[in-house]
């Protein structure tokens, strides 16, 4: 329940909250540990199926709401979502978005010391955040993101993670 209540304030701050959260959650749905009984493994992927559905909805409803008070009238989410597209030349913009100095300011400090240690965290941590992290490349292209702009979601996506992993890696260094 917490869960799916912080999905409605977390929607409330930032429209891309939601196909952020969405990704994340079905990645880590996919991935999550699916060893062990059997019978309690399913019956646990059916509680969080209904946790993660419920978030997506309350998420929406909640975006749907902020419109509606906002605009005085319903805007379809995804008429909402449709009208951001900006973008144009993907392939281009995608290039620009990696060669992007704001993108490798921002890496370019945690990458030597993270990536080392990522192979020790859990893959139903590492594959969501990776999924999530290319659904924010595919937003940049659609919207036509100035630049900067994937970095500063890539690192709010992957940052914790790679901060996480890069500690681990320079207390085995140091210790």
């Amino acid at each position: 329940m917490g869960v799916a209540l912080a999905g409605c304030a977390c929607a409330l701050t930032k429209e891309s909250f939601i196909p952020f959260s969405v990704v994340l959650t079905l990645a880590w749905w996919f991935v999550a540990d699916r060893d062990g009984n059997r019978t309690r493994m399913q019956k646990h992927l059916l509680q969080g199926a209904v946790w993660i559905l419920s978030g997506w909805v309350l998420s929406i409803v909640t975006m749907i709401g902020l419109q509606w008070t906002i605009t005085g009238a319903f805007v379809n989410p995804l008429r909402f979502g449709l009208a951001l597209h900006l973008g144009h030349g993907y392939f281009g913009h995608f290039a620009t978005s990696l060669r992007d100095r704001n993108l490798w300011y921002i890496f370019l400090w945690l990458l030597p010391t993270a990536i080392p240690n990522l192979k020790s965290l859990p893959k139903s941590w590492l594959i969501p955040v990776g999924a999530t992290c290319a659904m924010a490349f595919v937003l940049d292209v659609y919207y036509g993101g100035a630049p900067g702009t994937v970095g500063r979601a890539l690192f709010s996506i992957a940052g914790p993670m790679l901060s996480l992993s890069s500690a681990l890696f320079l207390l085995r260094v140091v210790g």
